[in-house]
């Protein structure tokens, strides 16, 4: 498979490419991490190289296909865009691709829908999605653009392929080091919230004070473990690098509580992208973990 100059990880490549040339390309996958124009571009190339109709190495990028896919007007490729908000992908959007998905492809042998903020799905939105990914028909292939699986149902991620690109909006700039950091940190906070008082969070929060990077990149590994913690909580197992920590919260706090926290986190990563305050974020940070 040709990728051009995506960079990305050599293991996802590999696996890309694997998929695309034995013909054995999942039918859902899911693009979650690394900036939003990769996680796109990304989602955008897969789709060219799945309808393909040249030989050799996929995309050919010389076929009709390919050129219409490059020009944005392959009628078999759809873009769903949802928005940045916390639950702001609705269920009739889904139902109106649910409907659309059985119609036999226009000129490929397979349609692609590529849904943009994959993470504002609402969980009946996801759900209803669900009934088709698990038998989806032969000609149809789903794309999950998101900044984290964090906001994803079990149900749909144990269906899927998950492809992950770096940290969150960080370009996948992070070292593995920077990034087992965010990790701990993100543990740690965790851990603090179960807490009586504040003083452990605070002290915890403190390592943000000077660094914004690793804020940004421990948002949504914090992120991660609350949705966990939803999941531990309805039965399910956990996907995130801190499923002790999930697991407690997930006896500490109610669905309900766990739900608002990770939206909160969604405003605060908002903030993070319109330049607000530092110092002024993390005071936020702080006064919604203790909702």
């Amino acid at each position: 498979m040709k990728f051009g100059d995506i960079n990305i990880n050599e293991n996802v490549k590999q696996a890309l490419s694997d998929a695309i040339d034995s013909g054995r390309l999942p039918h859902t996958i899911i693009l979650e991490g690394g900036s939003p124009q990769k996680r796109l571009s990304l989602a955008r190339l897969i789709a060219k190289a799945a309808l393909c109709k040249g030989e050799g190495e996929y995309p050919c990028g010389k076929c009709p296909s390919c050129v219409k896919s490059d020009s944005g007007s392959h009628p078999d490729i759809m873009e769903i865009v949802g928005g940045e908000a916390a639950r702001s992908f609705h269920i009739d959007r889904i139902r109106e691709i649910r409907r659309d998905a059985f119609i036999l492809p226009n000129e490929a042998t397979c349609k692609a829908y590529i849904l943009v903020n994959a993470q504002s799905l609402t969980a009946e939105a996801q759900n209803s999605l669900l009934k088709i990914i698990e038998e989806p028909p032969k000609f149809v292939l789903f794309i999950f653009v998101c900044t984290s699986r964090s906001m994803l149902l079990q149900t749909v991620l144990s269906r899927s392929a998950v492809f992950n690109l770096g940290a969150a909006e960080q370009g996948g700039n992070l070292t593995p080091e920077r990034l087992e950091q965010a990790r701990e940190l993100a543990s740690g906070i965790a851990y603090a919230m179960c807490e009586p008082n504040e003083y452990e969070l605070l002290k915890k929060t403190a390592a943000f004070e000077k660094d914004k990077e690793l804020l940004s990149a421990c948002l949504p590994e914090l992120r991660l473990i609350f949705r966990d913690a939803l999941i531990i909580r309805n039965g399910g197992e956990p996907v995130s690098c801190s499923p002790q920590a999930a697991e407690k919260l997930s006896k500490q706090f109610t669905c309900e509580k766990l739900l608002t926290l990770c939206e909160n986190i969604n405003i605060l990563k908002d903030s993070i992208n319109k330049n607000s305050n530092h110092n002024l974020l993390i005071t936020r940070l702080c006064s919604k973990l203790r909702v």
